[in-house]
């Protein structure tokens, strides 16, 4: 419903306070860490693509 990490609204409306401070808690510890992962990925097919253009300019010298 908010975009990646989220916890639906009605399973959160099911829960107690206490279970709602821990989804809290988890979505607040997972988000950073996709973030992080994605721009990793990012980084490694940015080099790969580098590499790649070097290979191929390479063969049509």
């Amino acid at each position: 419903m908010y975009g990646i990490g989220r916890i639906n609204a009605t399973d959160v409306m099911k829960t107690t306070a206490d279970d709602r401070v821990k989804l809290n808690e988890l979505n607040s510890a997972r988000f950073p860490t996709i973030l992080a992962a994605v721009a990793v990925a990012f980084i490694q097919i940015l080099k790969m693509k580098k590499s790649l253009l070097a290979e191929v300019s390479k063969i049509y010298k």
